[in-house]
């Protein structure tokens, strides 16, 4: 599996994922995500580029079309949730392997960009994600409680104790027979067995994430991953609630993610709150290193595009809500940038017409390093840092007009 390069970032889990299209092959030292198709086959997947046009305006510019506006609900909040804030993807899983966790979530975007409601017919795709701050069985099939059973079914192992997760259905669940505070509708439960192949051995544990709605975000069916990743646990999960941002009720959902506490002695899961905030930063981001354009905390009208390098993204302008046409300018946020040293210039491979330039603390800050673009072929630029830069920042990379940015870094 290729090695991708991601991280947690402050209050949110900073993500980059990307979408199919042909292109060059790039640079080999990126952070990326990957699309995986379930059928193992290659195709067009999400997120169609748009017309682009240059804009000396250094102000972010919304993007209309009759009066429709997509709103990210991260940028510039601080806020975590939902991991990606540019496409619909739900059902979460995660594997960890070499230190980084690979989330994984059925594409929605794929029926977003077909149908106005999520019916599901249209997904063919897995969307992978990354981040670092079998075979023969033989046995009789054996039955697992699961009292008023919905869907979402997952196993874990924790302190020789077996797991068992599923989510149950929209009905009162009456009656209640298994012990324990009677789950509410459409929610997350466990129950656990160290014998479980012994039916009676299961016991109930608890509801220990309700609908989405309840705390607050949309309502809508529930799916969980539970995992454990550099000491604490965190719960994947999803919720329709970036529809709002994309101006849609037709059932999209994202990933979300927030930490929930594992007493992983007694094996007892307490309740997990959905939150937008999310979690915070296990690590921050080296500026020094050459990082991928797709690395990003948030985004507004940024199109990720996939090269021949697989699992290699570039950014470019444009929209993921395929009711918008046209979009000047788009701005991706990068949080948790550490300088521990004081770069004297930035770095980056662009190509196209048009401009990237940087500013912190807000999108509308003074811009203090900007690359005009006016190639078709791939440029390794440089600009002078206007300002000092020191301490930990959130940064924005704003891209105008039709250039597309491979990677960045700042140096002296």
């Amino acid at each position: 599996m290729k090695r991708l390069s991601f991280y947690l970032a402050a209050a949110m889990l900073a993500f980059a994922c990307c979408n199919k299209n042909s292109d060059e092959p790039a640079n080999s030292n990126s952070s990326t995500s990957t699309t995986t198709n379930q059928n193992g086959n290659s195709q067009q997947n999400t997120n169609n580029g748009s017309d682009n046009s240059s804009d000396d305006n250094d102000e972010p510019s919304d993007t209309e079309d009759d009066g429709f506006v997509v709103v990210s609900p991260k940028l510039g909040t601080g806020d975590a949730n939902p991991i990606i804030d540019y496409m619909f993807c739900a059902d979460p899983t995660a594997v960890e392997y070499d230190g980084r966790l690979y989330v994984y979530g059925t594409n929605d975007h794929q029926q977003y960009e077909e149908a106005e409601k999520n019916t599901y017919e249209k997904i063919k795709t897995l969307v992978m994600v990354s981040t670092d701050d079998l075979h023969s069985f033989s046995s009789d099939p054996v039955k697992l409680p699961s009292p008023y059973h919905f869907e979402a079914n997952e196993l874990n192992f924790i302190n020789g104790t077996y797991v068992y997760t599923f989510n149950n259905d929209w009905s009162a669940h009456d009656p209640w027979t298994w012990g324990g505070t009677k789950p509410t509708a459409c929610s997350m439960n466990y129950f656990t067995s160290k014998t479980p192949l012994d039916y009676d051995s299961w016991t109930f544990g608890a509801n220990y994430f309700k609908n989405t709605g309840e705390y607050g975000l949309s309502w809508s069916n529930n799916h969980t991953h539970l995992h454990k990743y550099q000491g604490k646990w965190y719960l994947f999960y999803q919720s329709a609630h970036l529809q709002e941002g994309f101006g849609t009720d037709g059932g999209f959902r994202s990933i979300y993610v927030n930490e929930i506490d594992v007493d992983e002695d007694n094996v007892v899961i307490s309740e997990c709150i959905a939150t937008k905030k999310g979690v915070t930063a296990i690590k921050n981001l080296n500026p020094l290193s050459t990082q991928n354009a797709s690395t990003s905390a948030a985004t507004h009208n940024i199109v990720f595009k996939e090269t021949s390098e697989t699992g290699h993204t570039i950014a470019t302008v444009g929209s993921p809500c395929i009711r918008v046409k046209k979009a000047e300018q788009g701005i991706i946020e990068v949080r948790n940038v550490d300088f521990t040293s004081n770069p004297d210039i930035f770095k980056c491979r662009i190509r196209g017409n048009g401009s990237i330039a940087i500013t912190t603390g807000k999108a509308d800050n003074a811009t203090f390093a900007e690359i005009e673009s006016s190639s078709d072929s791939w440029q390794n630029l440089t600009a002078e840092c206007q300002e000092s830069l020191d301490g930990v920042q959130t940064l924005y990379i704003i891209l105008k007009g039709s250039v597309e940015v491979d990677t960045w870094s700042f140096g002296n």
